[in-house]
């Protein structure tokens, strides 16, 4: 959804809209929505668009001959490459996760937060298991600008592990 193709949605004019049909071949796809918290569903903080109820994003079936026996649900398979993973994390929560590396190697690392005036507030962190010991953090200046408000954080890059267990 690029801004120069939205047509004003009511209210505020930061509320945009688009209509258009998008042709997609037979496949798997994941579609995606993200608020910046400022604005947002029932949380307007400026005149709220014409159609409230739809905020977000909607798909519909405009072929006549759309089947919905067609459709199923995505089942997400794990990629045998993610060592851990801790997505869908909500506020006020801390979660962990384990893993073992049997000899060093370079590990990705991608990983989504929000700080601001180089702190963080939600990130993320390994640890040696038997130490204790930390040994990556996503700290604010490691971090780039992963879009929407100010706030969000990314880190996208590859580090080094040493053979060991890490939570």
């Amino acid at each position: 959804m690029n801004y120069r193709d939205t047509d004003h949605a009511g209210g505020a004019s930061k509320n945009r809209m688009i209509d258009e049909v998008i042709r997609f071949e037979p496949g798997n796809y994941m579609a995606y929505y993200v608020s910046d918290g400022t604005h947002s569903y029932r949380d307007w903080n400026s005149s709220a668009p014409f159609d409230r109820e739809h905020w977000g994003l909607t798909l519909y079936a405009a072929d006549e001959k759309f089947n919905a026996k067609d459709i199923a649900d995505f089942e997400e398979e794990r990629d045998r490459n993610i060592l851990a993973q801790l997505i869908r994390v909500r506020d006020g929560e801390r979660r962990r996760t384990s893993f073992t590396l049997e000899k060093s190697g370079q590990v990705r690392v991608y990983a989504i937060g929000e700080g601001r005036d180089g702190a963080m507030y939600d990130y993320g962190w390994i640890e040696d298991a038997k130490s204790g010991r930390t040994v990556w953090e996503m700290t604010y200046r490691m971090t780039d600008h992963a879009g929407g408000g100010d706030k969000n954080r990314v880190f996208n890059d590859t580090i080094l592990l040493k053979p060991g267990e890490y939570e």
